[in-house]
C-alpha cells in the first residue's frame, strides 16, 4: 500500500473519530468518547508503528527479500489450489 493512500485511510479515519468525539462531547456521555479514544490512539499508534517498522526493513534490505520469498509461497499456493479444484 502506498503511502500516499495510508494518509488518506489514516485522515479518514481521524476525521471519524473526531466526528464522533463530538458526538459524544455534546450528549454528555462521557464514557463513549473515553472509550473511542482510547480505541483510535491505540489505532493510529499501531498503525504508525507499522509504518516505521516497514521503513526500518526497506531501508535495510529486508523487505525485498520478504517480498521475493512471500510471492514465492504465493505463486506455489495458487498452482496447488488449482490443481486440487481441477481435480
Amino acid at each position: 500500500m502506498s503511502l500516499n493512500i495510508f494518509n488518506l485511510c489514516l485522515l479518514s479515519f481521524l476525521a471519524l473519530i473526531y466526528g464522533s468525539s463530538l458526538y459524544f462531547i455534546r450528549s454528555d456521555f462521557e464514557d463513549g468518547l473515553i472509550i473511542i479514544n482510547a480505541i483510535s490512539n491505540g489505532a493510529v499508534f499501531i498503525s504508525l508503528l507499522g509504518v516505521i517498522v516497514i521503513h526500518i526493513l526497506w531501508v535495510i534490505g529486508l523487505l525485498e527479500k520478504i517480498n521475493i520469498k512471500f510471492r514465492k509461497y504465493w505463486l506455489c499456493f495458487l498452482t496447488q489450489s488449482q490443481k486440487s479444484s481441477s481435480c
